[in-house]
């Protein structure tokens, strides 16, 4: 059986501005620690929010709970009223994954390439807008 939990929801205001913390496990049974997790920063000011991480781990790769993991995030974002999600991708965090299909896998959920930084394709842009 598979389940996600939430681990934490917190309002801190550590930056320039009032923020709430969000960290999503994936779990499946008998199998700890999670196979997969996210964390989320979502602004209270702005409406706007930032993928920080997502990974999973390895011997559940390229299985969907990637997929699925990014789709919780999504619907947890979206509880929370964020107009706006911004995501930033190094690609040398993401071995696993070509420069392309990390474009790839974010652009299927709806994100948009802004723009991709330093001489080397150090590190990738992208946002999602809700309505």
């Amino acid at each position: 059986m598979e389940r996600f939990r939430i681990v934490k929801h917190e309002t801190s205001s550590n930056f320039r501005y009032p923020h709430i913390n969000c960290k999503i496990e994936f779990y499946v049974d008998g199998v700890r620690p999670p196979i997969a997790e996210c964390e989320l920063i979502y602004s209270v000011n702005n409406e706007e929010g930032e993928l920080r991480f997502l990974c999973v781990r390895d011997g559940y790769r390229k299985q969907g709970y990637g997929k699925k993991m990014l789709y919780m995030a999504l619907v947890d974002t979206i509880k929370h009223n964020i107009k706006k999600m911004n995501v930033y991708v190094h690609p040398c965090q993401s071995p696993y994954m070509s420069f392309d299909e990390l474009i790839h896998f974010y652009e299927k959920f709806g994100f948009i390439l802004t723009a991709v930084h330093g001489e080397n394709s150090d590190w990738i842009e992208m946002y999602k807008c809700f309505k």
